[in-house]
This record gives C-alpha cells, sequence and structure tokens, in this order.
C-alpha cells in the first residue's frame, strides 16, 4: 500500500516537473535558434515593446464603450493614415537626400578633402605619425559608403518590418487581457501574487520607458532638422532623422547623431566657426533634452543604476549591434524587477510549506 502511495507521488511529482519543466525546454530551444531566427526574434521585442505605445488611447476608448477589437483596430488605422501622410509628403525628399549622399560619398572629392584635412593635422602636430590619421579618414568613408549601400540594398528588410512589426503589436494589444487572463490561470496559486506583481511591474516600466523614448526621439528629431535647415546644412531631413534614432541609445547616440552633420558642414565649408555652431546646435538640444526632456517624459524612468545603463548599452551592442543597444535597457530592466520580485518572494513566502 505504501509501495503503491509512493509510486503514485512520484507519478504526481514526475507530471508537475513535465508541466514546469516544457516551457523552460521551450525556451531552450528558442536561444538556441535565435541565431538562426535573429530577424524573427528581433520583430517580436519590437512588437512586444512597440505595442505598449498603443495601450493607453485603446483603454482610452475602451473607456468610451468601444469594444477592444474596434478600438484597436481604429488606433491602429488612424496610426496608418498618419503614417501614410507623412511617407506620402517626406519620403520622396528624404530618399533623395540619402541617394545624394550616397552619390556623395561615392565621388573622391570630399575623400580627398578630409585627406588634405588630415596631412595638414598631422603636420601641425609632431607627435602624430605621418599617415596615422588619413588611414582612419580611408577606413571612415569605406565603412559610410558599406552602410550607405546595405541601406539601399536592403530596403526589402526595412519593408519586411515595417509590416510584420505592427501586424504582431495589433494582436498583442487587440488579445492583451486574454493573454494575460491565460498566463495567470497557469500560475499556482502559491505563486500568484509573486507573479502579478512581477507582470504590473514590468508592463508598467516598459510602457513608460517606450512612450517616453519615442516623444523623446521625435522632439530631438524636430529640432535637429530645424536648426540645421537653419544653418544651412546639406541633407539636414536625413541627417535629423538619424540624430533623432540615434538619441535612442544612450550615451554614444547623441554622439553619433551629431558627428555626421559637423563633419559634413566641414568638409563643405572648410571652416571652424560655421563647424563650432552645427556643434554648439547639438550641444543646446543635448542640454534641453537631459535638463528638461528626460526628467519630463520618463517620470519613473527604468529605475537602473547610470554605470548599469552603460554596461547594458556596451554589451548589447557587442551582441547584437544597435538593435541590441536599443532592446538592451527594456530586457535587463526587466531581468531585474524578475530577480528583485523573486528574491523578495522567496524571502516572504512560504513556498515549501505552501507547496506541501
Amino acid at each position: 500500500m505504501n509501495q503503491a502511495k509512493a509510486l503514485t507521488l512520484s507519478s504526481r511529482q514526475l507530471i508537475t516537473v513535465l508541466y514546469y519543466a516544457l516551457p523552460l525546454v521551450f525556451l531552450a530551444l528558442a536561444l538556441y535558434f535565435i541565431p538562426v531566427l535573429y530577424h524573427l526574434v528581433l520583430m517580436f521585442l519590437f512588437s512586444y515593446l512597440i505595442s505598449h505605445l498603443f495601450v493607453p488611447p485603446i483603454n482610452f476608448l475602451v473607456c468610451q464603450n468601444f469594444s477592444r477589437n474596434s478600438a484597436t483596430l481604429t488606433v491602429f488605422l488612424f496610426i496608418l493614415l498618419i503614417a501614410t501622410a507623412l511617407v506620402w509628403a517626406y519620403a520622396p525628399a528624404t530618399w533623395n537626400q540619402v541617394v545624394e549622399l550616397q552619390e556623395q560619398l561615392a565621388d573622391g572629392d570630399l575623400m580627398e578633402l578630409s585627406r588634405n584635412y588630415a596631412a595638414r593635422t598631422e603636420n601641425l602636430i609632431p607627435f602624430l605619425p605621418q599617415g596615422s590619421l588619413t588611414a582612419r579618414i580611408d577606413e571612415l568613408y569605406s565603412w559610410l559608403f558599406g552602410q550607405m549601400t546595405g541601406m539601399l540594398a536592403n530596403v526589402y528588410i526595412v519593408i519586411q518590418y515595417l509590416i510584420i512589426v505592427p501586424f504582431i503589436a495589433f494582436f498583442l494589444v487587440r488579445d492583451r487581457e486574454r493573454l494575460r487572463r491565460s498566463a495567470v490561470q497557469k500560475i499556482p496559486n502559491a505563486f500568484f501574487e509573486m507573479f502579478f506583481n512581477i507582470y504590473y511591474k514590468i508592463d508598467q516600466q516598459v510602457g513608460e520607458y517606450m512612450r517616453g523614448l519615442i516623444i523623446e526621439a521625435l522632439i530631438v528629431a524636430v529640432l535637429s532638422i530645424i536648426g540645421l535647415v537653419a544653418l544651412g546644412v546639406p541633407y539636414a531631413i536625413v541627417i535629423g532623422l538619424f540624430a533623432g534614432l540615434a538619441n535612442i541609445v544612450p550615451y554614444f547616440g547623441p554622439i553619433a547623431g551629431a558627428i555626421p552633420a559637423v563633419a559634413i558642414k566641414f568638409l563643405e565649408t572648410g571652416e571652424i566657426y560655421p563647424t563650432a555652431l552645427v556643434a554648439l546646435v547639438f550641444l543646446i538640444i543635448q542640454v534641453l533634452d537631459n535638463l528638461w526632456l528626460k526628467p519630463f517624459v520618463f517620470s519613473r524612468g527604468m529605475k537602473m543604476h547610470p554605470l548599469l545603463v552603460f554596461l547594458v548599452v556596451v554589451g548589447g551592442g557587442q551582441l547584437a549591434g544597435i538593435p541590441g543597444m536599443i532592446l538592451g535597457i527594456p530586457l535587463a530592466a526587466s531581468f531585474l524587477v524578475i530577480f528583485r520580485e523573486f528574491y523578495w518572494g522567496v524571502r516572504n513566502y512560504s513556498f515549501v510549506e505552501t507547496l506541501h
């Protein structure tokens, strides 16, 4: 009788282990295939992050007696109309500037001018080895030309992202409550409160972070375009949009966004004063961003130490390039929330007694 009871308990324990182990096995397989399904994984992660942008307007419409399906469809159609109008109005000019910039890089005039200024600098500074700066100029132009050529050649990948990411985000937002209820039903009662706290805090922090990030990027892009147009910098729209997108990446983004404008203005005029004005514009934008914009749009932030943010950005860049630098912060913040809540739950809940 005791052996049969022990066998029964062992079977139940085995089923319990399989119940919780199979999702972990699936996760391990997913991690194993991430390099193969790189773009699909990025699409899903970007869809999850972007879906948080649509939650407030959809919830507002639901409170106005819209069904969740009709509210989600209304918001997405409205965003689609705005995006279509912006693309129709600005895409041709932006594309022409990208093509023109690529042609300028392919032409040897800018490169030769840059090499001449580099050679002068080497002559003025005695301790610089001859040819060191000019070699770096050659490497820089090769990299820039490769990036521009790759961007033009891989337009179809960008189109895939523009189609698939909103498509996935639509269903994530529409079925948000159903997915949450389905996940909650599978959580044992002993872990319910801890799981709910983890879900709520991750959802709140990621949502606030994404909404603040988009607002910040748009404002920085608009201010950059206005400043560059006022100073007569060529390719102002392309550089301004790039500056806004680059500003998403902490620490490195603002510098990367300013370098093209400063370099192009210097190569165009060959004078320090106009180039310094362009650099001053980006400095003023960053001062406004850090002193006013960031505290305003990031009300609670990701609650991460600046050193940790720096390490996450560097590590994300080494693992997955620019997408890793963008996704690293919300992913790291989510892992921190999971760790903190799990640690608190282990110390404050009697899981062992409850499971027995």
